[in-house]
């Protein structure tokens, strides 16, 4: 008696789905809201991210040398050193997440051994990797 039940209540369900139908309405003050949205972060000079710094020096010859063999063997790779008294420091990659970028530690890992990820709030929504 329980099957045949539940057999009439499931052919009743499957027949009720096949007719229903859903309307949704925006308001118009939700829509341009977001497109206002879009278009601030569009206008967006710079966003948070992760990097990896691969070597911080008083040595500006060193640094600079350590990225033009960084970029000869990692030619798809962003690189950019940074003067942040006394230190010049060489920075790889820019991702959105923590994850992203530990993939790239993980794949430097050899080369780069004292490599380390580190937040940056200056990255270009073009740099993105």
């Amino acid at each position: 008696m329980k099957q045949f039940l539940l057999l009439i209540f499931g052919c009743f369900l499957m027949a009720n789905t096949g007719f229903s139908q859903i309307s949704i309405s925006e308001d118009p003050v939700i829509s341009s809201m977001i497109e206002r949205h879009k278009q601030e972060n569009r206008n967006k000079q710079s966003i948070k991210g992760w990097r990896l710094q691969l070597t911080a020096s008083t040595d500006r010859t060193k640094v600079m040398t350590m990225k033009e063999r960084f970029l000869d063997k990692y030619p798809h790779l962003s690189a950019e050193w940074v003067y942040k008294a006394p230190y010049y420091k060489l920075n790889v990659g820019a991702y959105k997440t923590k994850l992203e970028a530990t993939a790239l530690k993980h794949k430097l890992r050899y080369d780069y051994p004292n490599a380390y990820i580190m937040l940056d709030s200056n990255i270009k929504p073009h740099e993105i990797d």
